[in-house]
């Protein structure tokens, strides 16, 4: 039976994934969805769309061993290409290049014709999206084609928000890349998750070190709870897939939202707006109800790095409002 294999590298990506789906098992394909190890716990979430699909969770392909025993990490990765129960009818799909797994897999699927399947966020990023952000930093390039080297694949080191990165280097491979941006399968497979009318949606984001120091990321988090519910509230979140809140936020947050769950596959319309600092999916948010960003709040380590992301989400076609105080945000 011929067979399609799904690479999910973002639960932000889920839209295109389950659009790459439904058109592979209305072509009669076999599916199985691949999640990473940082995404393993998203296969609650999918458990419950009840798919047609097989759905595996594979083992951390990034560490030490990578450049340390990059024979033995060699086996690894070809032991994990072995779950996808590859055959000569099968086709690869994956969402993400600025990501460095694939370029660990990509020399194992060539003969599965790999393709890249697009959200509204890679359309906007472009081709030249990693071009345009190559580090010049030497020890990072070195490190780059090390690796391209060891593992016969090509990466590059890039800035990007402010660090450094080795993604896969896209351009040199030439795979083909077809939209899969249609987000209106999104309302198909929506969760309800809240109740009554002073409901709000705070999105948490993962604490990064260049921009805040610890003390400041925790303050922040507390003053926009107890602004919200000073302002008569009731606070949601919505963490990242990845990482765990301060606990501040777990002490005052009202209701919690499983992490596993997609935020763009939360039904918002029961919710006054959603608010967060960096959060990708606040771009996704804005196209439903008013979004708040308050990146802008507080003490920033690094002003360069604050107007990096800022620019980068409002990019996203976005509507997102970037308030400069916590008085901004409404009165219920």
């Amino acid at each position: 039976m011929e067979k399609s294999v799904i690479f999910m590298q973002a639960s932000v990506k889920m839209s295109a994934v389950l659009n790459c789906y439904e058109k592979e098992i209305n072509n009669g394909k076999k599916v199985t969805i691949v999640l990473p190890y940082g995404l393993r716990n998203t296969k609650y979430f999918i458990d419950q769309l009840h798919l047609e699909a097989d759905v595996i969770t594979i083992d951390r392909l990034v560490g030490r061993m990578m450049i340390l025993f990059p024979f033995v990490h060699k086996r690894r990765i070809k032991r994990i290409v072995d779950q996808f129960g590859i055959n000569k009818n099968t086709l690869f799909f994956f969402t993400d290049v600025n990501d460095i797994e694939i370029g660990f897999l990509l020399p194992y699927l060539h003969n599965c014709s790999p393709t890249q399947i697009l959200t509204s966020i890679d359309i906007n990023d472009g081709i030249d999206y990693q071009a345009d952000r190559k580090t010049s930093c030497i020890i990072w390039k070195i490190k780059s084609q090390l690796l391209s080297f060891l593992y016969n694949t090509h990466f590059i080191a890039v800035n990007d928000a402010g660090r450094r990165f080795i993604y896969t280097d896209i351009k040199a491979y030439n795979l083909p890349r077809h939209d899969y941006s249609d987000i209106s399968i999104i309302h198909r497979y929506k969760l309800r998750v809240a109740n009554g009318t002073n409901c709000v949606i705070f999105y948490t984001s993962p604490f990064l070190d260049k921009l805040y120091n610890i003390e400041e990321y925790e303050k922040i988090n507390k003053e926009i709870i107890e602004k919200l519910h000073d302002k008569g509230y009731v606070v949601y979140i919505k963490s990242h897939p990845r990482y765990s809140d301060p606990e501040i936020v777990k002490l005052l947050a009202d209701e919690f939202i499983p992490s596993y769950i997609p935020g763009e596959f939360i039904d918002l319309s029961s919710f006054c707006f959603a608010i967060g600092l960096f959060s990708t999916v606040l771009a996704t948010s804005s196209e439903i109800i008013p979004t708040y960003s308050v990146i802008k709040v507080g003490k920033v380590k690094d002003v360069n790095m604050q107007e990096s992301c800022i620019k980068y989400l409002s990019g996203i076609n976005s509507n997102i409002n970037f308030i400069n105080s916590l008085e901004e945000i409404p009165n219920y």
